[in-house]
């Protein structure tokens, strides 16, 4: 039996919770009480021991459904800690506490879920090691990125470094609702976290010679990661070669270090591609997605279409 305490966000101590999602061999940036705290109010928890293990449950209510959801920004939280099975996994999701009928969670790569849970939805992330000089990673890009970064530099962009994270807020709140839904609040809660955690947010912009800000991005860091996290890429600047220019810089700045560039997903089959180009490594982990709400309302609350789709692919 493992002792496993089921927590309000006022009963964790954050000082543990955060040493252990640091010296957790898949502790990630998402799991700091910062970033829960900003992105997601209200956050739950289940913790083993004295913070042996530990997994964030970000948690609402909604028409009186209780549920676990995947917040705004978040691309997979899961069991963070070291020594991790199958058994203790499936420990982790059976102390859930009952109340909380649906379940949206996306766990971090090399997670063993059990077999048990009928919806496992294989997803797709993409990672670049920045371990050797710019001209040998340079040399892996494909022909296309080659081609975007001469326009780039054909049309005279500029990149800039330090750039204000309200611009790029600016840029990915036009964005971002054309291809998502994005709740009210959403970007003050991303602002929240870079005023907590100032020294975890690098943010980058390409500009045209006039002025107009092109491609941004907010990268995070952490333990040698850094997170390609909030982008905000407008249209006219995909012509001039803007978003790969952006990300050249960034790996030019980081070649020849420890750091790993987590591009943060994609499922959508063109993002995974243009990932693929600059010599990203694929990073498959999963969404756990499990209704357990009663008849008629487990047919009304159906798994989210893109689910849907990965899922019956992930069957053929």
């Amino acid at each position: 039996m493992y002792s496993i305490q089921f927590l309000q966000r006022w009963q964790i101590h954050p000082g543990k919770w955060d040493r252990c999602n640091l010296l957790a061999g898949n502790g990630h940036v998402y799991a700091q009480t910062a970033f829960l705290d900003a992105l997601c109010p209200g956050w739950c928890a289940l913790v083993l021991n004295d913070y042996d293990v530990i997994m964030p449950l970000p948690q609402r209510t909604k028409w009186g459904i209780r549920y676990c959801y995947q917040p705004f920004l978040t691309p997979m939280l899961g069991v963070v800690g070291n020594g991790l099975h199958e058994d203790l996994i499936a420990a982790f999701l059976a102390a859930i506490p009952k109340r909380y009928r649906l379940w949206d969670l996306s766990f971090n790569p090399g997670h063993p879920l059990p077999k048990g849970y009928r919806h496992q939805i294989p997803r797709s992330n993409y990672v670049l090691s920045l371990n050797k000089p710019y001209d040998v990673l340079a040399k892996a890009f494909h022909r296309n990125i080659h081609q975007a970064l001469a326009k780039a530099n054909k049309h005279q962009l500029i990149v800039k470094r330090k750039v204000p994270l309200q611009d790029v807020i600016a840029t990915s709140a036009v964005q971002y609702p054309k291809v998502m839904k994005v709740e009210a609040g959403a970007f003050e809660r991303v602002q929240a976290f870079a005023a907590a955690a100032p020294e975890q947010v690098r943010t980058y912009g390409v500009y045209h010679p006039d002025g107009r800000l092109l491609a941004s991005c907010a990268f995070l860091e952490f333990r040698k990661r850094a997170y390609y996290w909030l982008v905000g890429n407008k249209p006219e600047g995909r012509s001039m070669g803007a978003s790969a220019f952006l990300l050249h810089a960034f790996i030019s700045d980081y070649a020849a270090t420890d750091t790993v560039l987590d591009f943060e997903g994609s499922d959508q089959p063109g993002v995974a591609a243009f990932y693929r180009k600059f010599g990203a490594q694929h990073e498959p982990y999963l969404t756990l997605y499990n209704n357990r709400l009663s008849w008629p309302l487990c047919r009304l609350k159906k798994m989210p279409v893109n689910y849907r789709h990965l899922y019956h692919l992930s069957k053929l």
